[in-house]
C-alpha cells in the first residue's frame, strides 16, 4: 500500500507543476506579445509558430502524462493483483509450513512411540531371555542330576566279600519266557558282547516262572556263544526254564532266600496213540537236552535227577532256597548284597491310577514241536498294564 500512496502523491505533484508551468508560460507569452507588438511580421510569424509548437508540445506532454498515468494505474492494478497473489501465496506457504510442522511433530511423536515400544519389547525380550536362560539352566541341571555322571567300574571279578557289583551291562529277563522276550534278551546280549568282549554281562532275573523250551534254549545258546562272559543273577525266584538258564550259565548268583525250582517238562499230549507216542518221544528228547546238562552238573543221570524231584515233592516240583541251591550246583554262589551301578538314570514315576493287573486264563501260545517248561500253580497268567 505504501508504494501506491507515493505514486498518487507524485501524480498530484506533477499535475500542480503542469498547471503552474502553463500559467507562467501564458504570462510570459502575454508579456512578450506586449513587448513585441511592434515587431516585424516575420518575427510574428515565427512567434506564432513557436507558440503553436509550444502548444502542441504541451498537448503532447499532457497526452503523455495521461498515458503515463493510465500506464501507472494499470501498473498499480497489476502490482495490486500481484501483491494480492503474493499475499495469497504467502498465506498458502504459511499453511503448508504449518501443516509440515504439524506432520513433523506427529512424525516425531510416532518415532518416540515406536522407540518406546521397541524399548519395551527389548526389555521384555531381555526378561524373556533371562527366564529362558534360567529354565535352560534348570533343565540342564535337572538333566545332569537325573543321571549318574560318574564313571562305571567294570570289574573282571564282580563279587567281593559276598557283594555283587553290577555294571551298566545288564539285561533283564522277567515274567514268562516267550519268543518275543527271548528275542529282546538275545539282541541285548549280542549288542553288549559286540561293545566289549572282556567286560562281563549280567542277565538279571527278578522273578520268572519259566516258559517256552525253544525260547529258553535260544537264550542258553546265545549265552554260550557270547564272546563276553554272561553271568546270571536271580533275585526272587527262577523256576523251570528260568532255573535251567541260571544253572547252565558260566556263573550264577542269588540271595540265600532266593527260590530255585526244577521240575520236568510238561505239556498236553493229544491225538491217537501213535501221535501221543511221537509227542512223548519229543518231550523226552527235550527233557534230555534241557534237564540232562543240569543233572550232569549235579553228578547225576537224568533218571536220578527226576527221581530226586519227586522225592522232594510229590508233584515233582523240586524247590530249594538259594543256599541249598548252591550245594546242589544249581547256582554258583550266594551273595548278601548287590551294588547296582546299572541304574544310570532317575526312574520315571508312573502316572497315578494307570497301573492295573489283567488276569489271563489262557496259556502262552507255543510254536510247533515246542513244550512248556514253566511253573504256574494256579494256571492263570497275570500281565501288568500301564
Amino acid at each position: 500500500m505504501l508504494p501506491v500512496a507515493i505514486l498518487r502523491f507524485g501524480c498530484l505533484f506533477l499535475f500542480i507543476f503542469f498547471i503552474s508551468s502553463s500559467q507562467a508560460t501564458a504570462q510570459n507569452k502575454k508579456e512578450t506579445k506586449n513587448t513585441e507588438e511592434e515587431s516585424d511580421p516575420e518575427i510574428d510569424k515565427l512567434k506564432k509558430t513557436r507558440e503553436k509548437l509550444s502548444l502542441l508540445n504541451d498537448i503532447a506532454d499532457e497526452r503523455w502524462k495521461q498515458t503515463s498515468n493510465e500506464k501507472k494505474r494499470e501498473l498499480e492494478k497489476v502490482d495490486l493483483a500481484r501483491a494480492s497473489e503474493l499475499q495469497e501465496l504467502s498465506y498458502e506457504e504459511s499453511k503448508i509450513r504449518a501443516e509440515k510442522t504439524r506432520l513433523d511433530l506427529e512424525l516425531s511423536r510416532m518415532k518416540i512411540q515406536i522407540a518406546r515400544k521397541e524399548k519395551e519389547l527389548a526389555d521384555q525380550k531381555l526378561v524373556s531371555d533371562a527366564l529362558s536362560l534360567k529354565i535352560l539352566q534348570r533343565e540342564q541341571r535337572e538333566k545332569w542330576e537325573s543321571n549318574v555322571n560318574t564313571a562305571v567300574n567294570y570289574r573282571n571279578n564282580p563279587v567281593e566279600n559276598k557283594t555283587l557289583y553290577l555294571s551298566d551291562r545288564v539285561v533283564h529277563l522277567n515274567g514268562i519266557i516267550s519268543y518275543e522276550s527271548a528275542t529282546l534278551v538275545i539282541e541285548r546280549l549280542q549288542f553288549l558282547a559286540n561293545l566289549s568282549q572282556t567286560k562281563p554281562i549280567f542277565l538279571v532275573i527278578d522273578s520268572s516262572p519259566g516258559g517256552s523250551v525253544m525260547a529258553g534254549y535260544q537264550i542258553i545258546r546265545a549265552m554260550r556263544s557270547s564272546k563276553a562272559p554272561v553271568y546270571v543273577l536271580v533275585k526272587s525266584y527262577a523256576a523251570s526254564m528260568a532255573a535251567t538258564i541260571a544253572a547252565l550259565s558260566e556263573k550264577s548268583y542269588c540271595f540265600s532266600s532266593t527260590i530255585i525250582l526244577h521240575h520236568q517238562i510238561h505239556g498236553k499230549n493229544e491225538g491217537n496213540p501213535t501221535q501221543q507216542k511221537e509227542k512223548l518221544a519229543l518231550a523226552q528228547e527235550w527233557n534230555r537236552r534241557i534237564a540232562g546238562p543240569v543233572a550232569q552238573k549235579m553228578n547225576l543221570n537224568l533218571d536220578q535227577f527226576v527221581k530226586k524231584m519227586y522225592e522232594n515233592n510229590s508233584e515233582g516240583d523240586w524247590m530249594e532256597f538259594g543256599d541249598k541251591a548252591v550245594q546242589l550246583k544249581w547256582i554258583t554262589a550266594v551273595i548278601d548284597e548287590v551294588v547296582d551301578e546299572s541304574v544310570r538314570q532317575k526312574p520315571q514315576e508312573p502316572p497315578v491310577n494307570t497301573m492295573s493287573i489283567q488276569i489271563v486264563g489262557k496259556k502262552p501260545e507255543l510254536h510247533p514241536f515246542d513244550l512248556l517248561y514253566m511253573y504256574q500253580a494256579d494256571q492263570y497268567f497275570k500281565t501288568v498294564n500301564q
